[in-house]
């Protein structure tokens, strides 16, 4: 084979490599090395002294060497270089290639290949010899497909690479250190709408996904060489999501951090102050363990709750009862409504309000008798009483009866109430009160302070700021 041949050989590999992967990579290595190996690789009588240097020790060839001999592509998950050539176990040039591709294949890949040139070395010169001949020398070159000429003007070759690895070592950790588990979780919380703006990741999550677990099928070796191609593939978003708010609260889930601390620093970072989770904060995994506890403890059963009848109390349930109580409660509807006669309220408009704690402790172990006078003001005072549906079930609480209770929109909130009788507005961007002196030997005073933003104090002494509306509209 003759050296234009081999080289012929060596570009057109180039080209196949430039048409089968989108990229190209440099690996890491001494040039200079390089070049005395491919210089050594021939056998004696094949590379013998022409002049001064050996036939092959070729300037042009050198440049070739030591600027793309490094070059590699990445296809099918393998490193090919550009050395991995068959010619037909050409007795010169075989043993070459054969040298070269080990010895670059061995090496790991620092960096994805950036350049602003359409071609490397030169096909052939002439030279004029002192006979007044021509002669022809041919060398190591390549014509880069287009495809690889993916220098921008506006940006070096350097900072074009430094972008791709920097890209490619975040990714990496993403896919290191980020457990699918953990994108499962906040792919559910997403579903159940709890993660404030959540559907925005969730394309990206999903695509994430997907790479993580082609990613943990494969040795180290060939993870190596998968995120280097995806990396340059799968857009910033995902491969810098480690950079990202959400690769914030993956890394913290996966670090086994506690889910409602995680998601709370997640929306710090991305939610306005003012901003309220619509659901409570659970995963699929929660849910699990927290069968798997009630199963444990035979909780189970004690899990199905509705309204209590009359027929659920008993005796035992009830803490003070009127002597006719038994009756009452034995009775029918219409025993009941018998009993609801009107009253005038101005009657009891000199009684005299007590505690609910002193009624306890007080007046109720010297009652026979009790009546009550239900006015409209205290409906939002009522509650409903829950009972087992399993009556034989283990009860989930800690006092000794089974019954629970619910407050109506299973909400109760007496502050905010006290502040509407107050004639306070509790329908503002941002409220906050402060109730004290429950028990009537507490003489203590406590004052609300809100310190705005901009500078301005509203306090007992100074409240309404006219520039923002806020003011202490109670006290």
């Amino acid at each position: 084979m003759q050296f234009d041949q081999f080289a012929e050989k060596i570009n057109s590999h180039i080209q196949t490599m430039g048409k089968s992967s989108n990229r190209l990579y440099r690996v890491s290595l001494d040039t200079n090395k390089l070049w005395e190996l491919y210089l050594d690789s021939f056998a004696p009588e094949d590379n013998q002294i022409y002049k001064e240097r050996r036939e092959h020790d070729c300037s042009s060839c050198r440049q070739f060497i030591k600027s793309f001999g490094n070059v590699v592509a990445i296809i099918n998950g393998k490193v090919e270089t550009i050395w991995n050539v068959d010619l037909n176990s050409d007795r010169e040039y075989q043993p070459v290639v054969d040298v070269l591709d080990k010895f670059v294949r061995e090496k790991r890949i620092e960096n994805v290949f950036v350049t602003k040139y359409t071609k490397f070395g030169v096909k052939s010169n002439l030279d004029l010899n002192p006979q007044s001949t021509v002669t022809k020398w041919c060398h190591l070159y390549t014509v880069l497909p287009t495809t690889m000429i993916n220098c921008r003007n506006s940006e070096s070759e350097a900072s074009i690479m430094g972008d791709l690895r920097d890209t490619r070592n975040v990714f990496k950790c993403s896919l290191d250190e980020i457990t699918e588990s953990a994108v499962d979780t906040i792919l559910e919380l997403i579903a159940q709408n709890s993660l404030y703006k959540g559907e925005e990741w969730q394309a990206v999550l999903t695509q994430f996904r997907t790479l993580k677990r082609e990613y943990s099928s494969l040795d180290p070796a060939k993870q190596e060489l998968y995120a280097w191609t995806k990396s340059s593939d799968v857009g910033g978003a995902v491969a810098r999501i480690r950079n990202h708010s959400i690769g914030t609260l993956l890394q913290a889930i996966s670090a086994d951090e506690d889910l409602d601390e995680a998601v709370r620093k997640y929306e710090a970072m991305v939610a306005p102050s003012n901003y309220k989770r619509p659901k409570a904060i659970f995963s699929k995994k929660m849910l699990e363990d927290a069968q798997k506890t009630l199963e444990e403890l035979g909780l189970i059963d004690s899990l199905g709750r509705r309204y209590a009848k009359l027929d659920d109390i008993t005796v035992n349930n009830i803490l003070f009862a009127n002597r006719d109580a038994a009756k009452r409660i034995g009775g029918t509807v219409f025993d009941e409504m018998a009993g609801n006669i009107a009253v005038n309220p101005k009657t009891f408009s000199k009684v005299e309000e007590i505690s609910i704690k002193k009624f306890v402790e007080d007046v109720l172990p010297g009652t026979k008798n009790i009546s009550l006078l239900m006015e409209n003001k205290h409906a939002a005072n009522l509650v409903s009483l829950i009972a087992p549906v399993n009556a034989t079930a283990p009860s989930l609480f800690k006092w000794n009866t089974s019954f629970s209770w619910a407050y109506s929109g299973n909400i109760t909130d007496s502050m905010k109430q006290n502040v509407k009788k107050a004639g306070g507005n509790v329908e503002g961007v941002l409220r906050f009160s402060i109730q004290w002196n429950d028990a009537d030997d507490n003489k203590d005073d406590l004052d609300a302070h809100c310190m705005q933003p901009n500078g301005h104090k509203i306090y007992y002494s100074d409240k309404k700021d006219l520039l923002t509306g806020g003011s202490l509209d109670v006290d």
